[in-house]
């Protein structure tokens, strides 16, 4: 076992030879852990504090002599002879975790929480021998928590609880009296690095960002206002949890001024101007006029301000543009004045001659030299206007008349005149035969679906006919022609096996065909019959579904064909069907089928017969002797058979006595009464019995 010692010893056959010990290959000498003891003709070798390096062969040899011995050493688990201590201790301070091992030189795992700890920086890990050190410098409140050291399955830990330290203000802000436009930095130092603060202009909270420039590095706070203005005066502040340094802020602000004046300008009629000046102080709200007019940017007039630089353009300029332009800002004015050279109109561009297809588009363009100007157009002598086939569009000098859908009428001279300046050019059109551009394709369709054959002719909204073989078609429910400038459509509904054959459409002498075949579909029953068990008396309705609506079928009770009337009702709506069944009796029970050429449904019906009844009983009567009466009394079923009794004594129709039976109705008339007829006569239906008593009065 490791840590123990061991004994190897032999013997000799002559005493006073010398020997050597070897551990595999190496010789070994007597010192340190090895003790080579020889006693006369015997050898030992102790080996003390054994460790697992010390597993070999061992050998004793002299001369050409040897004997050999296996050690195998068994190393002693890993465990911690001394655990880790929790600890409490100050922020920014260190601490030094130590725990010791059963076992010297073991490898170890240091953790916080989970996370695997390595030395360098923060951490310093040192492994003397047994001896375990973990030491944690400059410690903050998130250093807190479960430290551990492992090895293999065994581990020891220690909570760490850090006291952290006030924040204060090593250095407070100082109040500043600044100029309006320059920038300042306010600075003040906390005691303990990248600890959030707040900056306030009173109780204004402050973001970094484009007035505002604020800075932590480290413990040093600042804040940097840019181009300060009289409306930043006031009392700034940092504060720090319940800590908190203030300082005031003045500005001293400067008199606005036109540090350039406005420049009186010429320019030509058509073009554009823009008007500079400057003033000392950016932002300042300004005014600008045309003589007293207060102008507003917009459309005509477009007025910037980029700090302290002024700009009015003035666009598209015309003569009563003309006058005094002036900018203001308090009691400071600059003035301009402005002078308009006008233009005479001519056509800088000309109109261009055409020859062009019919039914295509064509744009006719010129330009003037000033934009605005008014014009006409005309074909002819014809004046034209903006709207369905022409499109007339002016954009400032460009002039454009646009002509859609040319047609051979289309052709002649068309000018645009502007005062007594006038452009003309010729249009030419070259007329188009109609063709078939997309002939009909064949189709292959299956019945009951629709189908859409479609074509295109060369020429928009040329009348033609469709047909099927020699039959002119016409647009109703089961076509549907349509036309949409040159695409042609022909949709056929609710295809059926006689809408196959050869389709056309044809104009003039033009024409495409087409070949249409249809798939019948074979009938069957998409819904069976189900089986059904009703009770006598009630109505049922057998129900099913074919594939193809309208289609005749049978109906059948076994082999007997049914036909709606009576006890039977048969319906038929598109492809469902019915068959409903009356006043339901126990003789209706059986098969009842539905057939469709080869195809056939079938269900079972169960009737639950009731039981009889009397719905109206025998009432007694009292009857004078020589008379005659009469008995009544009514079942719940009609039809079924009864007896008719006088105690014990079973009466029959004929004679004295007169027995009928109408549906459920039951009657007994008794003729000549004698008083031997008085007694209790009664009716009975299998379990089923009523009575009544007869006295009879003598004479």
């Amino acid at each position: 076992m490791e840590g123990e010692k061991v004994l190897l010893q032999c013997e000799l056959s002559k005493s006073g030879s010398d020997v050597q010990w070897k551990k595999g290959t190496e010789r070994l000498r007597s010192g340190g852990r090895y003790e080579m003891i020889q006693r006369g003709t015997t050898f030992q070798l102790h080996i003390r504090d054994l460790v697992s390096e010390d597993s070999a062969e061992y050998t004793c040899e002299c001369g050409d002599q040897r004997t050999t011995a296996a050690i195998v050493v068994k190393a002693l688990p890993v465990i911690f002879r001394h655990e880790l201590q929790s600890q409490e201790c100050e922020e920014d301070s260190s601490v030094t975790l130590h725990c010791e091992l059963s076992k010297p030189g073991v490898p170890v795992e240091w953790r916080k929480g989970t996370q695997l700890l390595q030395s360098g920086g923060k951490y310093l890990i040192k492994q003397s021998g047994s001896s375990l050190e973990l030491t944690i410098i400059d410690l903050k409140p998130e250093d807190a928590g479960t430290y551990s050291c492992s090895c293999g399955d065994q581990k020891t830990s220690a909570t760490m609880k850090i006291k952290a330290l006030p924040v204060t203000f090593r250095r407070e802000l100082q109040s500043q009296e600044c100029e309006e436009g320059s920038s300042v930095t306010l600075h003040c130092e906390i005691s303990k690095p990248g600890v959030p603060v707040e900056w306030r202009k009173g109780t204004q909270l402050l973001q970094s960002g484009g007035k505002y420039l604020i800075k932590q590095s480290g413990s040093s706070l600042e804040l940097t206002i840019n181009d300060l203005k009289t409306e930043d005066a006031g009392t700034y502040s940092c504060s720090c949890g319940d800590q908190k340094t203030s300082a005031t802020m003045k500005i001293k602000a400067l008199p606005v001024i036109f540090r350039h004046g406005l420049q009186s300008q010429e320019c030509e009629e058509g073009s554009s101007v823009t008007l500079h000046c400057e003033i000392s102080k950016p932002g300042v709200p300004v005014k600008w006029r045309n003589g007293t007019q207060l102008l507003k940017s917009g459309e005509k007039y477009l007025i910037k301000q980029s700090e302290y630089s002024l700009e009015l353009t003035i666009t598209d300029l015309k003569p009563e543009d003309a006058g005094t332009y002036s900018c203001s800002c308090g009691d400071q004015k600059t003035s301009a004045t402005m002078k308009i050279k006008a233009l005479p109109v001519i056509f800088r561009r000309e109109l261009q001659s055409q020859e062009c297809e019919e039914g295509s588009s064509v744009t006719l363009h010129c330009e003037i030299s000033k934009p605005g100007v008014p014009v006409e157009w005309r074909n002819g002598t014809q004046l034209l206007q903006s709207g369905g086939k022409y499109l007339i569009k002016q954009s400032g000098s460009s002039l454009e008349l646009t002509i859609t859908d040319l047609k051979p009428e289309d052709a002649g001279t068309y000018s645009c005149s502007c005062g007594d300046q006038k452009t003309s050019a010729t249009m030419k059109i070259k007329a188009l035969p109609v063709i078939f551009r997309r002939e009909l394709q064949s189709q292959e369709c299956e019945e009951g679906s629709s189908v859409t054959l479609h074509c295109e002719i060369s020429k928009p909204g040329v009348p033609v006919e469709w047909r099927n073989r020699t039959q002119l078609l016409q647009s109703g429910e089961k076509y549907l022609i349509k036309q949409s400038g040159s695409s042609l459509e022909l949709t056929i509904t609710d295809l059926k096996p006689e809408d196959a054959g050869i389709y056309s459409c044809s104009c003039g002498d033009q024409k495409t065909s087409a070949t249409m075949k249809i798939k019948a579909f074979p009938v069957i029953f998409r819904h069976e019959l189900q089986s059904q068990e009703c009770e006598e008396g009630s109505s049922v309705t057998l129900h099913c579904e074919i594939s193809k609506p309208g289609v005749p079928v049978e109906w059948r009770k076994g082999t007997q064909l049914l036909q709606s009337g009576g006890k039977y009702l048969i319906k038929q709506s598109g492809s469902s069907l019915e068959l409903t069944i009356n006043d339901l009796k126990p003789e209706d029970a059986g098969t009842y089928s539905c057939s469709c050429g080869d195809q056939k449904t079938s269900a079972t019906m169960k009737i639950k017969a009731l039981p009889v009844i009397f719905r109206h009983g025998l009432q007694s009567q009292e009857c004078e002797e020589g008379s005659s009466v009469t008995l009544h009394c009514e079942l719940s079923k009609p039809g079924v058979p009864v007896e008719w009794r006088k105690g014990t004594q079973l009466l029959q129709s004929g004679g004295k006595y007169l027995i009928k039976q109408s549906g459920s109705s039951l009657e007994l008339t008794i003729n000549d009464l004698k008083p031997e007829d008085a007694g209790t006569y009664s009716c009975l239906c299998g379990d089923q019995k009523t009575s009544a008593t007869m006295k009879i009065k003598g004479l």
